[in-house]
């Protein structure tokens, strides 16, 4: 299937804004888990229903929006997404295939992290790119087996300084 014939079959789109990518690394969410980031901007917790009810409504694909490194100390240099959220996303990806939906998973805004994208220093781009080929990684590694229905965006909001 190319990428034009997908764009076809994917019909209707809708977002589950302001759930995963509820972002923590300011504080406010401190100690939290992914549920906690789910419902961190006041949105409910997903449920196979809810995703269900969106199919009915006619919608054909879901993004799941993913502030990834509310997983991960990336400060220290660690850029193991915490498997808690890896979970989460793969249980939210799940119910939309469960309801005949196509899924778009991406890392949306993220705390803004894509910044250092566009930093003088040479050293903090370098960390950067790291952080970046580290997460899709794992996230390529952990849904290598799903189907043409599920696609990765791999950077929204993507802002640097000097970009």
């Amino acid at each position: 299937m190319t990428s034009l014939d997908m764009i076809r079959v994917m019909g209707n789109g809708i977002n589950l804004g302001n759930t995963l990518e509820a972002y923590n690394h300011n504080g406010y969410l401190a100690g939290a888990d992914p549920d906690g980031f789910e419902t961190g901007w006041g949105q409910p917790y997903t449920t196979a229903e809810m995703i269900q009810g969106m199919k009915n409504a006619g919608f054909d694909t879901l993004r799941i929006p993913v502030a990834w490194t509310n997983g991960m100390n990336f400060e220290e240099g660690n850029y193991t997404i915490d498997e808690r959220l890896m979970s989460r996303v793969e249980t939210i990806v799940n119910y939309a295939l469960d309801a005949d939906m196509d899924v778009i998973v991406n890392d949306h805004w993220d705390g803004g992290w894509w910044g250092m994208f566009g930093a003088e220093d040479t050293a903090v781009r370098e960390q950067a790119l790291e952080m970046y080929k580290s997460m899709w990684s794992q996230i390529g590694e952990h849904f290598k087996d799903y189907s043409y229905k599920l696609i990765f965006e791999s950077a929204n909001e993507e802002l640097g300084d000097r970009l």
